[in-house]
């Protein structure tokens, strides 16, 4: 069984809940975690299993002995498009040389399910990366989340929750579906790929149901006891202005959100014992998370 892991990302939304669970239920486990822009705080009681490093990949010398890495950190809202792809792409390219040349035994990246040029160009660096990881020379997992959202997120789904909340009147792009995943059900299927034996497999990481965005956001004010408007937007009048519902999403979310995406979790239900819980269920958990 592997027992040192290297999780690169693990101050984000994804990356703090993985640590917390990983501390309190993997108490045999040894952890090294890299620093990037946000600081990496350890409670006392875990210091001595966790090792804290702010490396850049150029320099990285601590992946020797490491069993598997967990890449989670990526650009995700660059206002300069072309960090995505030095960011997601050639950062991955980069992890995936010193993992083959440290001996590393299996290499997780983290992946979405808003993938291709057809998403813009996180779509396109994230696509890159996974081809990377497949010529890589590592035994690697890739994993693609698609809406994940939790009682603490404020991106996607937990965005919008925050908006539903506070406007009565909401706009939506018609003909964009959306299979939101509650993050407890995400990370546990992140943690079983990470005790898994690599076949360098890609699952797909989503809800039990997709669902368009108008019943998201229908769901979400029934939840948490909201009346709103819905104002419909044809999806070909987004596709040709070329921008986006500012007012719910940053500019280069707008394809990720009308682009098509696999939702098909079956391998993940199969190899991981994937069993997310509904939508209904996970905001539930969240409006009672949020008293």
């Amino acid at each position: 069984m592997p027992n040192h892991f290297f999780i690169t990302g693990s101050s984000g939304f994804l990356g703090k809940k993985l640590l917390e669970k990983l501390l309190m239920c993997d108490p045999l486990l040894r952890l090294t975690l890299l620093e990037h822009q946000a600081k990496i705080v350890i409670e006392e009681e875990y210091r001595d299993r966790v090792t804290v490093t702010t490396d850049t990949f150029e320099n990285l010398r601590t992946l020797q002995g490491v069993d598997v890495l967990i890449h989670l950190a990526g650009a995700t809202h660059a206002k300069n498009e072309n960090l995505y792809r030095v960011i997601n792409t050639e950062g991955t390219e980069k992890l995936l040389r010193l993992a083959k040349d440290s001996g590393v035994k299996h290499f997780i990246c983290v992946s979405t399910t808003a993938l291709g040029d057809s998403c813009g160009a996180y779509g396109a660096s994230k696509l890159e990366a996974e081809k990377a990881v497949r010529r890589g020379g590592v035994p690697y997992t890739i994993v693609r989340f698609a809406e994940v959202y939790g009682a603490l997120g404020n991106e996607g789904i937990g965005q919008l929750i925050n908006i539903v909340k506070r406007f009565p009147v909401i706009p939506y792009v018609t003909n964009t579906f959306l299979a939101p995943v509650y993050v407890d059900d995400a990370i546990a299927a992140l943690r079983a790929a990470m005790y898994r034996s690599p076949e360098n497999n890609t699952y797909i990481i989503a809800g039990s149901k997709k669902i368009s965005f108008y019943e998201a956001a229908r769901g979400i004010a029934s939840t948490f006891g909201k009346k709103i408007v819905c104002v419909p937007i044809p999806q070909v009048l987004i596709r040709a202005a070329k921008r986006g519902l500012f007012f719910l999403f940053a500019h280069d979310q707008v394809g990720r959100l009308i682009c098509e995406k696999d939702y098909n979790i079956d391998l993940a239900i199969q190899d991981l014992n994937f069993s997310p819980r509904s939508f209904r269920e996970g905001l539930q958990k969240c409006r009672t998370a949020r008293k």
